[in-house]
């Protein structure tokens, strides 16, 4: 769980980051304030995929998305905000983060894929994701 608190300190600590999405980092499960209300465009929606074990009994691998959504047809925002979770993430190494009394330290992070645009209707945005995969350590 840790992994979660690192990678959203890492973002929430990036200039280029908060310039596109201020406070609007979330969870993927945790999609706006109200239910059924996305939260004010631009923001960024965090998917974590499954974990698998690691070249280690400690380490473990996951692949991460970054779903950024915008207004519809405009994907300048989106654009500037993936670059830096690029500049943010791809090749770090380093960092930790503690959650009731297990640590996480980030081994390494590397830039998988960058989707195709996307536009989704029911939510009338633009959509992108970038994928990535990280490699951790649990003490």
């Amino acid at each position: 769980m840790s992994m979660r608190h690192l990678i959203y300190n890492v973002l929430s600590a990036t200039a280029g980051i908060q310039q596109v999405y201020s406070e609007r980092i979330i969870d993927a499960g945790q999609l706006g304030d109200t239910e059924g209300q996305p939260p004010e465009f631009p923001y960024l929606a965090v998917k974590y995929g499954e974990r698998l074990p690691g070249p280690n009994r400690t380490s473990f691998v996951v692949e991460v998305e970054f779903w950024s959504y915008d207004d519809p047809y405009d994907y300048s925002r989106t654009e500037k905000g993936l670059d830096a979770i690029f500049d943010a993430l791809d090749n770090r190494a380093g960092g930790s983060a503690t959650v009731d009394g297990v640590t996480t330290h980030l081994i390494e992070a590397h830039w998988l894929t960058t989707s195709r645009d996307f536009t989704d209707d029911a939510l009338r945005a633009s959509a992108k994701y970038a994928t990535y995969r990280l490699v951790g350590n649990r003490q």
